[in-house]
């Protein structure tokens, strides 16, 4: 998708125990220009896609709890499992 190669979309895939993969994708970002044309929305489901074709069983990603445009995007077309992620440095 010519879409993709121009952002940095960066997916990176989890082996967990439980034989499922997990798909994280990180580095999104549409440009204030060109917001409001679903270039967000084509971009992650070309992640989408790339990540089914690697037999993960989920995809996630993150965003910061003050960012309300991404939010938006994220809850019309993801689900929100309401879980606060908590960090603890060991070093």
């Amino acid at each position: 998708m010519a879409l993709a190669k121009k952002y940095d979309i960066q997916l990176h895939v989890l082996h967990l125990t439980t034989a499922q993969e997990l798909a994280l994708f990180e580095n999104l970002y549409v440009s204030p220009k060109v917001r409001g044309q679903h270039i967000g929305k084509h971009l992650i489901e070309y992640v989408q896609q790339r990540a089914k074709s690697l037999h993960c069983a989920r995809l996630y990603w993150y965003t910061q709890e003050s960012n309300h445009t991404a939010q938006k995007l994220y809850d019309w077309i993801a689900d929100k499992p309401g879980v606060i992620e908590y960090r603890m440095s060991l070093v």
